[in-house]
């Protein structure tokens, strides 16, 4: 009878709910690879783990400061944002195809407990940040981004275009997120190479690990298997994860109290790529929706040069 019961549960249940419930008890660890390797892997299965990026201590710090954000609050059990007309990005410098803001922290929340909060990337912290990560990673991204769509017009090497740099922060109580991709062919951005960086050490999945599909892919019509997925456990402080934006992945519920993870991120496309995607898409920026854009009474905007990752290392 039990057994019946539970079987019905299955059926009834969204497949997507099981997949990410099933995946998130049996997915195996992802495992760190070293870096002469990390950008093989990167480029064959679109995901790969390095350790030791950030310094431990400067991980807490950068944590602190994005946490550190009066257009939202957090009270324990909700989070509570501003309202749209306090929060004004005054600086009218964008460029096409991207989510970079230059001197502004802007929170956006999505899926209840969660915020996907863009970070300045002018402001000194963010700039070590930068500077430091691709430094470490910048062989191993450009190796990884030859899986990425080629513009048959830059076929020669060169450096990958920064397109976003933000941080991810889920508090207790964020439930699990639905399987998704961040890019597919209606995407306002282009397709990118995302790397996380932990700002925080993620021991279990309950402390809102992310679960990520390899070999996977949004065009791909056939499910994946919950056997198949690689949890982003046993995480330290400083690590990194870097993954293809095409790929499946969700984040884990966070159910550990007094654990609000955050995860510092920036992705980069190859050249052109993020011009081409908002034309295509008819979409020249992606400033989140809780977010006023304004600067002068006609709200112009100025288009900014695109900014390269060897600009930072």
């Amino acid at each position: 009878m039990i057994a019946l019961l539970l079987s019905l549960l299955c059926v009834t249940c969204p497949v997507e709910s099981h997949l990410e419930a099933t995946s998130a008890r049996i997915g195996q660890a992802l495992m760190a690879t070293p870096k002469s390797e990390a950008g093989e892997v990167l480029r064959r299965q679109g995901v790969v783990r390095i350790n030791n990026v950030l310094d431990r201590a400067f991980a807490s710090r950068l944590k602190a400061q994005i946490l550190d954000d009066h257009s939202y609050w957090y009270d324990g059990s909700n989070v509570v944002m501003r309202d749209r007309e306090e929060v004004i990005d005054n600086d009218p410098r964008h460029i096409p195809g991207t989510r970079l803001r230059f001197k502004q922290q802007i929170a956006a929340p999505f899926a209840g407990m969660r915020a996907d909060i863009l970070l300045p990337i002018e402001d000194d912290q963010v700039k070590i940040f930068l500077n430091t990560a691709t430094s470490v990673l910048s062989e191993i991204l450009q190796t990884g981004a030859t899986r990425l769509p080629q513009n048959e017009a830059k076929k020669r090497e060169q450096s990958l275009q920064l397109v976003e740099c933000a941080a991810l922060v889920a508090w207790p109580g964020a439930n699990h997120q639905t399987v998704h991709a961040d890019y597919n062919l209606g995407s306002s951005l282009p397709p990118r190479l995302v790397t996380f960086v932990y700002l925080q050490d993620v021991p279990t999945c309950v402390c809102g690990a992310t679960v990520f599909f390899p070999e996977s892919s949004a065009a791909k019509t056939k499910p994946p298997s919950a056997t198949c997925a690689l949890l982003s456990i046993n995480i330290r402080a400083g690590d990194a994860v870097i993954y293809d934006a095409s790929l499946l992945h969700f984040g884990a519920a966070n159910t550990m109290p007094e654990n609000q993870r955050v995860v510092a991120y920036f992705s980069c496309a190859k050249p052109e790529a993020a011009k081409l995607s908002a034309e295509k898409t008819k979409s020249f920026q992606a400033p989140p929706p809780s977010v006023s854009r304004t600067n002068d009474k006609n709200n112009v905007l100025i288009e900014h040069p695109p900014i390269f990752l060897d600009s930072f290392s």
